[in-house]
């Protein structure tokens, strides 16, 4: 997910976004470890969305108590 699409997306949004990859994150990891993985690429991609989202969060914090 783009920056600029996270970004247009209110807070509640993207809180959902967020559990919602972590569940899959979850699903993946079990799927490595049962050794059915078919898209490893994803694991890397669903945790900087992640990141992504939570930073985009904190700035939105931080610009409100400034």
């Amino acid at each position: 997910m783009k920056v600029t699409d996270i970004k247009t997306l209110s807070e509640a949004e993207i809180l959902d976004k967020i559990k919602e990859l972590r569940r899959e994150l979850l699903m993946l990891r079990i799927q490595r470890v049962n050794g059915r993985l078919d898209k490893p690429h994803l694991l890397k991609e669903y945790k900087k969305d992640v990141s992504r989202m939570l930073t985009i969060l904190t700035e939105r914090k931080m610009s409100e108590n400034v």
